[in-house]
């Protein structure tokens, strides 16, 4: 998608071979649950067997999962509750879901894979995943690894993670990935389609910027989020009161627009956030576009700031690890266009 790309390959990581075969190794199974912490989407936790994670911040403010209802797979019959097992995340992809309390199998990339506006074969599904094919692949954004990765670590500026604020601050950093990788395009200040006058006065005030001040702002992200991914193919987001899935009021807008800052600011293309892509399939042999998931982010348990892969061996023997399984569902809900 003539995106910047997370260039640091050293950390994606080969898991027995899982990333790059066409199969998937049956003991890679995953579970995710859905948090309804806002009205649009909120962070997504899930649970993973056969990959170590790095500890997560923000896992202390997690809602506890109810373990009566999780649902073993593959032989597995034991849950573990650590937070090698257990994240919270955001989704990838606007258009790709996941089910409550169905087990899928993950691949761990550097990319979504058949995703959103990379769509070989809507009608039938029958079009095999080829990771050689770049319409297959839509690589994650180096904002996008710098941003989750703040999340991840508990660091992230102006989230709350424990308070009240924590479900809108969910909504307008989801919103702010889907922007980074291309799902979403804000629209223009002026022409067709423009974002409307009272929008932006709303935005502006929000902001606690003067009009002028907010044009030159607004634009510079517009123009970032244009120039480094294929946006002028998305849909156009709207602005507006919390009445659609697609809608929020100005001051979660405002939010989006000063985590896109951060990102615009602070994200390193050539640095080592150790974030990882997880693509989720519902089969572990059949790969296709009518089999894909929801495509979620992981930090593993790489130092931030390493470019040095590990032994593969010393991966190998993470296939063994205990368990997920999860309840809910943590589905990504489709967004209204203009």
């Amino acid at each position: 998608m003539n995106k910047n790309v997370l260039t640091a390959t050293a950390l994606i990581l080969t898991i027995s071979g899982a990333a790059a075969a066409q199969s998937i190794p049956a003991s890679n199974v995953i579970r995710v649950n859905f948090e309804p912490v806002g009205t649009i989407t909120g962070e997504v936790a899930g649970r993973i067997h056969g990959l170590q994670l790095a500890p997560q911040a923000s896992l202390a403010s997690s809602p506890s999962f109810n373990t009566s209802n999780l649902i073993g797979g593959s032989g597995v019959s034991q849950i573990t509750t650590t937070n090698s097992s257990l994240f919270l995340s955001f989704c990838l992809e606007r258009d790709d879901f996941a089910s409550a309390g169905t087990q899928y199998f993950w691949q761990q990339n550097n990319y979504a894979a058949m995703g959103g506006a990379n769509n070989p074969d809507p009608s039938s599904g029958s079009v095999a995943f080829n990771p050689a094919d770049p319409t297959h692949t839509d690589p994650m954004s180096f904002r996008t690894a710098y941003l989750f990765r703040q999340f991840w670590d508990g660091s992230l500026t102006g989230y709350d993670f424990t308070g009240s604020g924590r479900g809108n601050d969910a909504n307008s950093l989801q919103m702010a990935f889907w922007l980074m990788e291309g799902e979403l395009q804000l629209p223009a200040l002026s022409g067709a389609n423009a974002l409307s006058s009272s929008n932006q006065t709303a935005l502006q005030t929000a902001l606690g910027m003067t009009a002028s001040a907010f044009a030159d702002f607004y634009t510079t992200l517009r123009n970032m989020l244009l120039a480094e991914a294929n946006a002028g193919a998305a849909p156009s987001l709207t602005m507006g009161s919390a009445t659609s899935d697609m809608q929020m009021p100005a001051d979660r807008w405002a939010e989006t627009l000063m985590f896109l800052d951060n990102a615009r600011s602070n994200a390193n293309a050539s640095a080592a956030y150790g974030v990882s892509v997880l693509n989720l399939w519902s089969s572990n042999t059949d790969l296709r576009w009518g089999t894909r998931g929801q495509d979620f982010m992981v930090v593993t348990s790489v130092p931030q700031t390493s470019v040095i892969p590990l032994p593969p061996a010393a991966w190998a023997g993470m296939s063994t690890l205990a368990v997920l399984g999860l309840t809910a569902r943590a589905r990504r809900r489709r967004l209204l266009s203009v």
